[in-house]
C-alpha cells in the first residue's frame, strides 16, 4: 500500500476522533505518533487515539462560554509535537491539537522533524521552541504534500476560541486522493467507525490527570494489549514501501532520532 494513501487515511480518522473529542468540550493536548495505535485482528483497520492524561475542558458548560485566554502556563504535551502556543505558555485550544496532528503526520512521512536531534544532544524545550519558531513552513514540509503545509498554516492561524473547520481540512486531503492513480487504492480503512471509539485514560492518583471524555468509562489498558500495536510498527508490517520513492517513505524509528 502506498504510504501517502495510508497517511491520508490516518488524517481522516484522527480528524474525526479530534472532532468527536472537541464536540464533547475537551482537547486532547498530547497528539503524537506514540499515542496512535493500530488495532489487531478484527480491529486491524482501526487507528486508536490513546492517552488522555492531560486532556482538559475548553468549554464552561455552566456558563456556555469558552474558557478565557490566559498566559503564563507551563508547557503542556510533548515538546517535539506540541504547538508553538504551548511553548509560549498560552492556554491550549482546539487549534493546538490540529497543529500537533500536522507535526505527527510530517514526522511519519519524513521520519523526523527539523527540531529533533541525536541521542548525544538532547535539546531543551527552549531550544526546540527556537527551532520550531524559526523553521519556515516550506522547510518543515519539504518532501511532503503541499496540503500538509496548508494545514500547518491554517491551524496556526486560528484564534484561541475559534472552532476549526474540520471539513475544510478533510477537503485538502480529498484533493490528494483525487490526484492519486487508481492503483493506489488500498484496503486499509482508517475512517471513523459508526460508533466512535475513544478510549479515556487510566485511573491515576492525581485527580487532575483523570478527566476523560464524558460519554466514556475508563477501561484498563491491559484489556486492549492484545489488540493494539504502535502505529509505526503497523506501517512497517503492512506497507509496501519498496514501491514508494525514498523521499516519501517513513524511516524507521532510529536511535539517532530522539523524541523529547
Amino acid at each position: 500500500m502506498n504510504f501517502l494513501v495510508a497517511g491520508q487515511m490516518l488524517i481522516f480518522s484522527q480528524l474525526s476522533r479530534l472532532e468527536y473529542i472537541h464536540s464533547h468540550n475537551y482537547i486532547h493536548g498530547d497528539i503524537k505518533p506514540q499515542n496512535i495505535l493500530m488495532g489487531l485482528g478484527k480491529l486491524s483497520q482501526t487507528a486508536f487515539l490513546i492517552d488522555f492524561g492531560i486532556t482538559k475542558k475548553y468549554w464552561n458548560s455552566a456558563t456556555g462560554t469558552h474558557i478565557p485566554f490566559r498566559q503564563g502556563r507551563r508547557l503542556t504535551g510533548t515538546p517535539a509535537f506540541t504547538s508553538i502556543n504551548s511553548h509560549l505558555g498560552l492556554n491550549l485550544g482546539r487549534r493546538d491539537d490540529l497543529e500537533s496532528l500536522a507535526y505527527t503526520l510530517i514526522y511519519l512521512l519524513r521520519g523526523s522533524l527539523p527540531w529533533l536531534t541525536g541521542d548525544h544532544e538532547k535539546l531543551s524545550s527552549t531550544s526546540i521552541l527556537e527551532r520550531k519558531a524559526t523553521t519556515s513552513v516550506e522547510c518543515l514540509c519539504r518532501g511532503v504534500p503541499s496540503e500538509i503545509a496548508t494545514m500547518v498554516i491554517y491551524s496556526r492561524g486560528l484564534a484561541f476560541s475559534e472552532e476549526p473547520d474540520y471539513d475544510y481540512i478533510r477537503s485538502l486531503f480529498h484533493t490528494i486522493r483525487a490526484t492519486l492513480p487508481a492503483s493506489a487504492a488500498c484496503s486499509l480503512d482508517l475512517s471513523q467507525p459508526d460508533d466512535a471509539i475513544v478510549h479515556p485514560p487510566l485511573s491515576f492518583s492525581n485527580p487532575m490527570m483523570t478527566e476523560s471524555v464524558t460519554p466514556c468509562q475508563p477501561q484498563p489498558i491491559s484489556q486492549f494489549n492484545d489488540r493494539i500495536i504502535p502505529l509505526h510498527l503497523y506501517f512497517n508490517d503492512h506497507l509496501e514501501t519498496e514501491a514508494v520513492p525514498p523521499s516519501r517513505t517513513m524511516a524507521p524509528l532510529r536511535r539517532s532520532t530522539r523524541l523529547v
